[in-house]
């Protein structure tokens, strides 16, 4: 399953290239670390209103700047690895550095709007935060264990920003045209008492959203993972048959090798016998020869001819 905006990514592609052609001449790491500065601000920003009546100009600002620095931080982001591959210098060092600034501009994003009064309480904003957290580690968890990357499931990071953007900017409408906060009436349950706010909203999706995206992403691992273990047990007795007979055709050729030594030194023997035979053969021939010669009556050689 994709996330979210898988399908529009097409559309921001060419937006995307124009905005890296722009900056060609930025190094990516740079642009990685500006994306965290604009989350930084954000957070900040958000967790200002603290102090700052949100329900004033200078809130309203606040609350503006901070949808539109966490929309900088979502372009920044995806601008990083555009200009690493633009300039031909893709590393896993880059890739890591960008994975470990993306959780903290999320904990810095998220922990400006749990401390700040967009949101209700901080209990919902840490359990947003597990949400993404969780999902982010399952993606990396995935490659870690040899699967590879895994990006997908219902709440992918571009759509948690866009996510924060919209109801930022939903917020800033209801303050400006009702100089409200609330979403609705409080709601009570026992002592407990919540009034909602638009930012809330947000907070609930990412909490169980992100849950349900780190358990799509741990599924569709541990799937994957059971599948490549089934197929390598098969793989694994294949290899062991293959191993066997490899070691059956050894022995065969290692007694191949001593039945075939065996026959040489038989021939070998067979031929020094033929040739100590003839040999003996040839001496017994040679002493008849010189029997007979001496063996033969010899003329009375103090005649003279006559």
């Amino acid at each position: 399953m994709s996330t979210v905006l898988d399908e529009y990514r097409g559309t921001a592609e060419p937006y995307l290239d124009g905005l890296a052609r722009v900056l060609r001449h930025t190094h990516p790491d740079t642009v990685t670390w500006v994306a965290l500065l604009c989350a930084l601000g954000a957070g900040v920003s958000w967790g200002l209103l603290v102090i700052v009546p949100v329900i004033s100009a200078i809130g309203m600002l606040l609350v503006f700047l901070g949808g539109l620095l966490v929309g900088l931080n979502g372009i920044f982001d995806a601008l990083d690895g555009k200009l690493a591959r633009h300039h031909g210098i893709s590393s896993r060092r880059g890739d890591f550095l960008d994975h470990i600034l993306d959780r903290y501009a999320d904990l810095a994003i998220l922990g400006g709007l749990t401390l700040g009064t967009l949101s209700s309480g901080e209990a919902l904003g840490v359990l947003a935060i597990l949400g993404v957290l969780l999902s982010s580690y399952m993606g990396t968890q995935a490659q870690a264990v040899g699967v590879g990357r895994n990006y997908k499931g219902m709440l992918g990071r571009a759509d948690r920003l866009m996510l924060l953007i919209i109801l930022a900017f939903a917020q800033l409408t209801l303050l400006v045209a009702a100089a409200r906060v609330e979403l609705g009436p409080t709601l009570t349950y026992g002592v407990l008492r919540w009034t909602p706010t638009v930012m809330d909203i947000g907070l609930v999706i990412l909490a169980v959203g992100g849950q349900a995206t780190a358990v799509q992403r741990a599924a569709a691992t541990w799937e994957e993972l059971s599948r490549r273990e089934a197929g390598g047990t098969s793989e694994l007795a294949a290899a062991q048959r293959r191993l066997a007979e490899a070691e059956q055709g050894l022995t065969a050729a290692k007694e191949a090798v001593r039945t075939a030594r065996a026959a040489s030194r038989s021939r070998r023997a067979a031929l020094a016998k033929r040739q100590r035979d003839a040999l003996d053969a040839a001496k017994a021939d040679e002493q008849i020869q010189r029997e007979r010669v001496e063996a033969a009556p010899r003329g009375d050689l103090s005649r003279g001819p006559r």
